[in-house]
């Protein structure tokens, strides 16, 4: 076995990656790098024939091109600027090469390490761009001057040297600069050179093999001791366009412009540019000095294909040979490899003759699963050629370094001819932790194949040594401060947002710089921030300082990521945690933590290893991070296997322990453990009573559990029930449970909203009929044992077993059991019992949590994976102080969700070491004290843009015009078929290679350009000789005429500009590539739309009309043919019509055809007032298919929808959707399932779309396609609590197999549903015709899920006029016990998430124009616009209920408008009113996200509200003068606080009711007495309010007050009550 070789440092330049740390960045987040050429490499309208008609140019233009990122800085390297030009990859090169010794940290070698440096490139000896500058100049301007004194025979010899002058003056020199590119070893010499290199230095050329073959090289220098040191790596910035040509000659670039490697559609490969470098040493000599080491190389091996069938073609027996080599110099068998970089250039001989020498290596599967990974960088940043295999070196090392398996991009359907399924190997298409329990180190392949038959596969292996190195920053970063009292906090935050903004800092260290002064001050207060960016960072700093500075800001607490308290938890009260069970666990679960603290992944390692042995045919991590699923099948299966009891149990413990290895790492204290169901033995575990310490143990533990459970499955004793989980309390659960009757049992009481009953079927089925029938609300389980129930008893018993076996102990840590409420106790057989018969008790979780409060547990953070627990203890603690926060959530990523727990704990005074986030992470702390500034290096910078451009030979207009003056001036005139003439004049043409023909009148052919219309030059070339004048004369003539002539057919076919489209609208522009119409958006006219109106408010377009014009726009541009489906649809807002109607342009434009479609890309978007599109883009776009027919339909999918609806027909569009008569195309639910619904449809008719009755004529059913969309709604409608309410906004393909049927025609739905997250839905959608046929299929079409609280379902459900607010008796019932006729009216102003999607559907269905208009001018932050929303909607609420009661109207909101006067008091005013003498009055509050208001029928009212817990000290000193604080002092006693609280408010209740608003300060009003017993406060007018109210000016006014659910309301008519003054 050969000595291993260390990748020390590494450096790389790649398409879209301008260093390494991009490039691993853009590989992990799936970024693909492919684009067009820019216009620094080559131009396409000379060298791109998209037919490949001229043989000598390309049909393919996509690739990888580095662009801008070709910069150089040559003062960096003591190069004077002037000195830098010619071929880039010569400067490119030596700074990669310096890159990556800075990288390895030997910017400064010694010399003695220097004189044994060697530099060893692989680069191809293709022309470049110095070869074709000096062929230009040398060879192809004498053979053009040559063409031309053939075609010109007048022009002189002193013509001629000026035009040779002016073609040598439009290419660079042939100098000094120049010269090196010539000589491909330059290019390491120059490193060599710059850095003082001594060592060997060469270049080596194997085609796409070269970079692994100059690391064979450079592994040999090193093993033979000749070098101590080598840099390797390869090199391709040039894309020759020769070489784009001859791979287009051979068939092997893509025509999709798409590199799909292992694809059943791929169809070519694409060349790309970039150069990578590694630094290698001997691994002794790297681990002797310390040396960061990414991965190890044990070997190389590389052999040639020898005679096969073509020295072109890929041979099998070359590849294999050159695989056995590897592994035989490495001494590693090719089972142990767990990750293959694959040559994979996605064309059908290369990636299947790869697969079968892979196989014939490797062996093939054993078992049901494979075990290796499979995939290749090239689909990111296609093939780089000569650096391709150093490309997919860099990217195993890095996998390696961080554990990780790397995506590979557009692998949607698997090349079946590649017969995958019996290989060791997977396409792994996501980024995923790499899980690993062997005995081996995780290792690696490289294969590299060039054509010409040259192969090598290199193998890495990982080291021990793990750095956070290149990692891809966080999506976010927590950010502290502390200070003593909350005006000193918000003037630090203030400071800090000045010290940062500008600066060009790094938010990793403002966060690492904060982390390390947390802690200073054991008294002070805290601020943490979770930002995503140093913007957001400032942004959060200013409204936090904002929040702080107003007076009674006891905390800040949001999903924003902005935490503040002022009475810190942890330091008194107790730190639980909590680790939950069952139920927890989710498939990729913790990865993204994975990657980024290896004490996560150690843990998930561990459990594969104790699970290594079991005869399974797979790991234990495969279940919890699936390999990709390509079919819905397979994700189905993984996920519900991660769901039975045995590998369920074991998920949820390693889940469980990752997170408790990550809670030690970062400091969290905690002073006692609790677990949820068979989280009890990870709370036990980390307390310290199951001491399952080491492998041996933990084996023992997991090994016992696993077969216990399997027993109990095989042998039919593992009791099988339904699990109902319940929202109600737990004696009308119980109640349930008796009235069902059999043995229906309560297995977890989780909190008083979740009660889980545990029964047999038929019982459970009573159970659900009895809930159904009282209105509670449910869900069914996804699990089938009776657990936590006497029927678990013989598994217990049997589990109790394995315990005995294990080392059992008293707790170190307080340890509770959820099965008793109460301590674990200290003895070992007791714990034992506990630990096994919890199993066959109910989960007392409620019970558990209330004593855990008693006894002083303040703080309760759940260790595990999702969060199920914490919501258990905000129902169990509602309305006391605590908090409760989760490690992990589904809907976060991994660390954003840890920096949210730890802002909360570290605000809190919960002990935690913030430091610990920074480990191993590279960074560094910062002066944050000092002024505000641009930081950063302030080194003079020069930096080059270098040429990559493909050399031009051209002429610029002034040359041109030069030339032309010098030449003979007798241009020949000729007669053209329109009168007139045209003049010509022939300089230089050149025919193409396999010139088309065309017939001419005088039946022979003449030769033609790709466009197939014969040109003078071609014409004149050719027969120059031959043919006299006149004849030449007569085919310029016909060249324009045919010319003339396509032009007029393409105009023919082509929409006219001005042409006028029933539903496109106006053509404004049309070409042969492109089509633009605009139409005015009006409900007046497009009739449909009132029939998609959210809450009879807000017109929105459907997606689905949307879809159907561009299927029109799309058949149109092509000129005809057959709508055959959709790809790619995006939407990305709503196209809504409110108060004025807008301008829709739909633009459509060709794209390259594919398969033979007609590919059109359409977008449709709202033009903006001055008619420009959006700046943020179109509202929706898609990709058109246009055909010559219909393809045959595919089978029906199979969909499980075997229950019966509960909703009848006549409830689909009263109860459940908005949609009118227009739209309502499903006719009855036919069934549905846990992932399935069909449903009755009918082709309803579209002549009444439109109020000028025209009918449309769509070549796609707007109407049929949006009600298989409806299937979706109806489905969550049914089977879902939260998240009901679902949108369209994606679509991956729609495909359509026959034309539209007429209205009437009775047609089906079926779809597939399936809950990708909370937010949303996923579905596969099929429409059948009358006979059955899929007629559209639907595949992923994907929903956002929203949530809208059940008052507000009017904003949804059409014709709905229930009110939102609810009357609220408590803070008027003294008025009305004395006989004041006024109603109040409370709303809750919550939206949650979705508050931007349903504030304008509120808006619209509430207010008038000129309220909306009046909302929007005031300048009012998001809750207190929404606030003040809801407080005018319980006002008009109100209003009503007064006309109701007093005049018998019944008034729509929209007839009521309240304005406000002067004073800003709200004035009744609307067609409602309009003939009343006195209309109502109304006074309006809102705070802390409750609005009231009041109305009654004429007077003065007021009301104010404000939360209970509004108290600080600087409201009394503000608002009170000294005695009146002392009157309320003596009159409320120790309830000072609140009544000081309702003085204010009675103050402000008054202000309003007065309508002069509080003039300069609430002093303007005095107490003059309190009443606790009535609830009154008593208020006298100061002088100038006396002024304005001389009618109250004599008399005390009542203001009554009510502390009613966490607020304090004040309401007053301002009646006069008490003595006269």
């Amino acid at each position: 076995m050969a000595s291993p070789i260390a990748i020390v440092g590494m450096s790389c330049l790649f398409p879209g990656a301008p260093d390494l740390d991009a490039y691993w960045r853009n590989i992990l987040n799936k970024v693909d790098a492919v684009t067009e050429p820019p216009e620094a490499a080559w131009d396409p309208a000379v060298y791109h024939d998209p037919e490949f008609n001229d043989e000598d140019k390309t049909y393919c233009k996509h690739g990888g091109y580095i662009g801008e990122h070709a910069r150089f800085d040559p003062l960096e390297h003591n190069i004077p600027p002037v000195a830098v030009g010619g071929e880039p990859d010569q400067w490119l090169a030596l700074k990669l090469a310096k890159d990556a010794l800075v990288d390895a940290h030997m910017e400064d070698l010694p010399a003695e390490v220097r004189e044994r440096t060697g530099v060893i490139l692989g680069k191809g000896t293709y022309l470049n761009g110095g070869n074709a500058i000096a062929i230009q100049r040398g060879l192809v301007i004498e053979q053009t001057l040559h063409v031309v004194r053939r075609l010109n025979p007048d022009f002189t010899d002193e013509q001629l040297e000026r035009l040779r002058a002016e073609m040598k003056a439009a290419l660079p020199p042939i100098g000094p600069e120049i010269v090196p590119g010539l000589i491909p070893n330059i290019i390491v010499g120059r490193i060599a050179n710059r850095l003082d290199l001594m060592g060997p230095s060469y270049t080596v050329d194997a085609a796409c093999a070269s970079s692994l073959l100059a690391v064979q090289h450079a592994m040999r220098h090193l093993r033979d001791r000749e070098c101590d040191l080598v840099i390797a790596g390869g090199s391709q910035v040039w894309i020759p366009i020769p070489v784009l040509n001859v791979f287009c000659q051979l068939g092997a670039l893509s025509r999709r412009g798409r590199i799909r490697p292992f694809d059943a559609d791929a169809d070519g490969t694409l060349l790309g540019e970039g150069i990578g470098m590694v630094v290698l040493k001997r691994l002794a000599d790297a681990e002797r000095d310390g040396d960061r080491i990414y991965a190890v190389l044990r070997g190389v091996g590389v052999a040639s294909d020898g005679r096969g069938t073509s020295v072109m073609a890929p041979r099998v027996e070359g590849e294999i040979t050159a695989l056995r080599r590897a592994y035989a110099e490495a001494g590693v068998a090719p089972g142990t490899v767990g990750l293959i970089e694959a040559h994979a250039t996605a064309t059908e001989v290369g990636d299947a003759t790869e697969m079968d020498a892979l196989t014939s290596v490797f062996g093939e599967r054993e078992g049901d699963r494979p075990h290796c990974a499979i995939g290749t960088v090239k689909s990111m940043i296609s093939h780089t050629i000569p650096a391709s295999g150093v490309a997919g070196l860099i990217k195993c090392a890095l996998a390696l370094h961080h554990r990780v398996l790397p995506p590979t991009l557009n692998v949607e359907r698997p090349n079946p001819a590649l017969n995958i399924e019996r290989t060791p190997f997977y396409i792994n298409t996501e980024t995923r932790p790499w899980i690993h329990g062997g005995d081996e180190p995780r290792r690696a392949g490289i294969n590299s194949f060039g054509f010409g038959g040259i192969n090598a596969h290199a193998i890495l292996e990982e080291h021990p040594s793990q750095t956070g190195d290149h990692l891809p920053p966080p999506d976010s970063e927590l950010c502290v401060l502390e200070a003593g009292s909350a005006e000193d906090l918000a003037d630090a935050a203030e400071r800090l947002a000045g010290r940062v903004a500008g600066s060009g800092l790094e938010l990793a260290d403002v966060a690492r710089t904060l982390a390390g002064r947390v802690g200073r001050r054991e008294d002070a207060l805290r601020l943490a921030i979770v930002a995503e960016s140093l913007d957001d960072l400032i942004a959060k700093l200013r409204k936090a300082a904002e929040r702080l500075r107003k007076p009674g800001t006891r905390r800040i607490k949001g999903a924003a990521g902005i935490y503040y308290t002022s009475q810190a938890l942890g330091r008194e009260g107790r730190v639980v945690l909590l680790f939950p069970g069952e139920g927890s666990q989710y498939p990729n679960m913790l990865a993204d933590l994975c990657l980024r603290f290896p004490e996560v992944r150690a843990a998930f390692d561990g459990f594969d290893r104790v699970y290594g042995d079991e005869p399974r045919a797979t790991v234990f991590s495969d279940w919890i991070f699936p390999r990709p699923a390509f079919s819905e099948a397979e994700r189905r299966a993984a996920e519900a296997r991660l769901m039975d009891m045995d590998v369920a149990v074991a998920a949820v413990l390693a889940g469980n322990q990752a997170m408790h290895s990550l809670l030690r790492r970062l400091g969290v204290r905690y002073d006692a453990c609790v677990g949820h169901s068979s989280g009890e033995y990870s709370a036990a575990y980390a307390a310290g009573a199951l001491r399952v310490n080491d492998d041996v143990q933990r084996a023992r533990f997991s090994d016992g559990l696993y077969r216990t459970y399997k027993d109990a499955v095989d042998s039919g004793r593992l009791p099988r029930a339904v699990l109902l989980a319940v929202a109600a309390e737990r004696d009308r659960v119980e109640a349930v449970a008796r009235e069902a009757g059999g043995e229906l049992m309560v297995g977890m009481d989780n909190c008083p909203h979740q009660v889980v009953l545990t029964g047999e079927p038929d019982v459970a089925e009573r159970a659900r009929a009895i809930l159904d029938r009282e209105g509670i609300i449910y869900e069914k389980l996804p699990y089938d044992r009776a657990v936590h129930t006497p029927r678990f008893a013989a598994f217990s018993a049997a589990l109790r077993q394995v315990f005995a076996g294990l080392d059992v102990g008293p707790p170190e840590t307080d340890l509770y059991t959820s099965t008793t409420g109460d301590r674990y106790p200290d003895d070992p057989e007791a714990i034992r019992d506990l630990l096994a018969e919890h199993w066959t008790r109910p989960v007392e979780f409620r019970r558990t949590i209330e004593r855990l409060y008693e006894e002083g547990a303040r703080v309760f953070v759940e260790c595990g994976p999702r969060g199920n627990l914490t919501a258990f203890v905000e129902d169990i603690l509602r309305g006391r102080p605590f908090l409760a926060v989760p490690a992990n959530l589904p809907r976060r990523s991994g660390i954003t969700q840890i920096h949210h727990m730890l802002a909360q704990l570290v605000v809190h005074h919960v002990e935690v070491d913030l430091g610990a986030l920074f480990a191993d992470r590279p960074g560094r702390e910062i002066d944050l004290d000092g002024e505000a500034g641009r930081e950063g290096d302030e080194r003079r910078r020069v930096e080059v843009e270098l040429s990559h451009r493909w050399p031009m030979l051209r002429l610029s207009d002034e040359a041109v015009e030069r030339v032309r003056a010098a030449a003979p001036s007798h241009p020949a005139s000729v007669s053209t078929p329109y009168g007139g003439e045209i003049q010509t004049q022939v300089v230089a043409a050149r025919a193409p290679s396999h010139p088309a023909s065309a017939v001419t009148p005088y039946s022979g052919e003449i030769q033609t350009q790709d466009d197939g219309v014969a040109t003078a030059a071609a014409v004149g070339a050719a027969v120059a000789d031959e043919l006299d004048e006149a004849l030449a004369a007569h085919f310029r003539t016909m060249e324009r005429f045919l010319a003339a002539e396509a032009e007029i057919m393409q105009a023919y076919l082509a929409p006219d500009v001005g042409q006028i489209h029933a539903m496109l609208g106006t053509v404004v522009e049309s070409t042969p590539e492109t089509l633009v119409c605009r139409r005015l958006l009006d409900p007046a006219e497009d009739l449909y739309l009132d029939d998609h109106r959210l809450g009879d408010a807000l017109a929105v377009m459907p997606l689905t009309m949307s879809l159907a014009l561009a299927a029109e726009a799309a058949v149109a541009l092509v000129g005809g043919g057959v709508f055959t489906g959709l790809r790619d649809v995006r939407a990305h807002r709503w196209i809504a019509v409110e108060d004025e109607p807008p301008v829709l342009e739909v633009r459509a434009r060709r794209l390259d055809d594919e398969d033979g479609l007609s590919r059109v890309r359409v977008e449709l978007a709202v033009l903006d007032p001055s008619g420009r599109p959006p700046a943020a883009g179109p509202e929706v776009e898609a990709t058109v298919l246009v055909g010559d027919g219909y393809p045959p339909p595919p089978p029906p999918l199979e969909v499980d929808a075997a229950q019966p609806s509960r909703f009848a027909p006549s409830d689909l569009y009263r109860d459940v959707m908005f949609h009118g008569r227009r739209w309502q195309g499903v006719a009855a639910i036919g069934g549905t399932g846990a992932e399935g619904v069909r449903a009755a449809m009918s082709v309803l008719p579209v002549g009444n779309f439109l109020a000028s009755g025209e009918i449309p004529s769509f070549v796609l059913d707007p109407v049929v396609l949006d009600a298989a969309g409806q299937l979706v709604g109806f489905w969550t409608a049914e089977h879902l609590e939260r998240g009901r309410i679902v949108f369209p906004f994606k679509l991956q393909a729609l495909d359509v197999y026959r034309a539209p049927l007429p209205p009437g025609t009775a047609v089906t739905g079926a779809a597939r549903v399936r809950l990708v997250s909370d937010q949303l839905t996923r579905s596969d959608i099929d429409v059948l015709d009358d006979r059955g046929g899929v007629w559209m299929r639907l595949t992923g079409w994907e929903d956002k899920r929203f949530d809208l609280p059940r008052e507000l379902d009017a904003l949804v459900h059409a014709g709905r006029r229930d009110p939102m607010s609810s009357p609220w008796p408590a803070p008027v019932r003294a008025l009305t016990r004395s006989g004041t006729r006024v109603e109040c009216r409370r709303l809750r102003a919550d939206l949650g998430a979705d508050a931007a999607l349903w504030t304008r559907v509120w808006a619209q269905r509430v207010l008038t124009p000129t309220e909306r208009a009046e909302l929007e001018r005031r300048p009012l932050a998001t809750t207190r616009r929404l606030e003040a929303l809801a407080a005018r909607t319980a006002a008009k609420e109100a209003v009503r209920q007064v006309l109701r009661r007093d005049h018998g109207r019944d008034v729509e909101l929209l007839d009521i408008e309240i304005t406000a006067d002067g004073n800003g008091r709200p004035i009744v005013g609307g067609v409602a009113v309009a003939d009343l003498s006195e209309p109502p009055v109304v006074s309006m509050a809102h705070a802390g996200g409750i609005a009231v208001a009041l109305a009654a029928p004429g007077g003065d009212v007021g009301v104010d509200i404000e939360p209970l817990d509004r108290r600080h000290e600087g409201l009394a000193g503000a608002a009170f003068q000294a005695g009146e604080l002392e009157l309320i002092a003596s009159a409320a006693g120790p309830d000072r606080d609140e009544w000081t609280l309702r003085c204010f408010c009675a103050k402000e209740a008054l202000a309003k009711a007065l309508g002069t608003g509080l003039l300069r300060s609430p002093r303007e009003l005095v107490v003059a007495a309190v009443d606790p017993a009535a609830g009154t406060v008593t208020l006298t007018l100061g002088s100038d309010l006396a002024a304005l109210r001389p009618d109250l000016a004599d008399s005390p006014i009542v203001v009554h007050t009510v502390r009613d659910e966490g607020l304090i309301a004040s309401t007053t008519v301002a009646e006069k009550g008490g003595p006269p003054r």
